[in-house]
């Protein structure tokens, strides 16, 4: 599972900054869940940011800093969703 924060996406069981590259996230399982429950809108850090982030990241997945709560919780919750497929 994982956790965000104001700072970042965090494994819960290390404590551990999440790398995205060992995720290989699913293009087609991340469009389905972006239509099924829609980001909610933050100028400081977009949909499209979201999509090239999780496409190409290469270490640590680190957020904005002026980035929304929601925002930030919605992340944490689309990780995880996608992460139990």
């Amino acid at each position: 599972m994982v956790v965000t924060n104001r700072r970042g996406v965090v494994q819960s069981e290390t404590g551990y900054v999440l790398d995205l590259q060992y995720l290989e996230i699913d293009e087609g399982k991340l469009n389905l869940y972006l239509r099924k429950f829609p980001m909610p809108p933050d100028p400081a850090y977009t949909e499209d940011d979201l999509r090239k982030d999780l496409n190409r990241c290469m270490g640590s997945y680190l957020l904005p800093e002026n980035i929304s709560e929601a925002t930030a919780t919605y992340i944490g919750d689309l990780l995880n969703a996608l992460m139990e497929e």
